[in-house]
């Protein structure tokens, strides 16, 4: 069994073994309203422009760029785009079922890789990280959701600082000490997870930032990862990992 399958089987396994009663869910209005509020433009190179924004800054340790050329910084912006676009249309195919979690996962790897093997000479390290691919794919699908562009919400949502922060929070019940605990092979890889996201370059950080957040999610009452993420992003964090 490859990695891969092993951490997202350790992922659900965890889940299976946690339980907790689940408040009411939001309604379509409140959805609506809060999707109404993230939105802003409709106009698709807005959308990628904004996701690209989130998705490149910060991170003074693990920079995006490796060149100061300005020509060369936009042929790398413009590939992204190419690809996250060519991606995306994956997503605005479906009408009944989304995309599923693995073939999701895949795409932010395809995604990384066509970065790293088109604009590598230009990116720092010679690479770009699979923490700001996940944060890109994941915002771009989170912007053509709000505006309506998908029918269905996107498989996951993306991971920044203040989510990840929200996933440890006291009023989890502890839920990482009690991930920890579980009785499955290679769990205590949990405690090498690199929880900053500009830094991540590892699928296994982002499974169990997914696992974590899907726990949450249904202690919550929330529909999906999308969902949860809309309404706790930008809240005001009471702690952090």
């Amino acid at each position: 069994m490859s990695i891969f399958k092993k951490l997202l089987a350790l992922a659900e396994f965890a889940l299976r073994k946690l339980s907790a009663p689940k408040t009411p869910a939001k309604s379509a209005e409140q959805v609506k309203e809060q999707k109404d509020k993230f939105r802003g433009s409709d106009h698709a190179e807005d959308l990628f422009r904004r996701s690209w924004g989130v998705a490149v800054k910060q991170g003074t340790r693990a920079p995006v760029y490796g060149t100061k050329d300005e020509n060369k910084r936009i042929q790398v912006r413009e590939c992204a785009q190419c690809k996250v676009e060519e991606i995306a249309k994956q997503y605005k195919r479906r009408k009944v079922s989304e995309v599923s979690e693995k073939r999701h996962i895949e795409n932010i790897k395809a995604l990384q890789d066509a970065l790293t093997n088109q604009c590598g000479k230009y990116l720092h390290n010679r690479k770009f990280r699979f923490g700001r691919a996940q944060k890109l794919l994941n915002t771009y699908l989170k912007c053509l959701w709000c505006a309506n562009w998908l029918k269905v919400a996107p498989p996951h949502c993306p991971f920044d600082r203040a989510i990840i922060c929200d996933l440890s929070l006291p009023n989890h019940d502890n839920f990482w000490d009690k991930l920890a605990q579980c009785d499955a092979p290679g769990v205590q890889d949990y405690n090498a997870v690199t929880w900053n996201w500009t830094q991540s370059d590892c699928i296994g950080d982002y499974l169990v930032w997914v696992a974590a957040a899907k726990e949450v999610v249904r202690r919550s009452g929330y529909r999906s990862l999308a969902e949860w993420e809309l309404f706790e992003w930008k809240r005001p964090q009471k702690g952090k990992k």
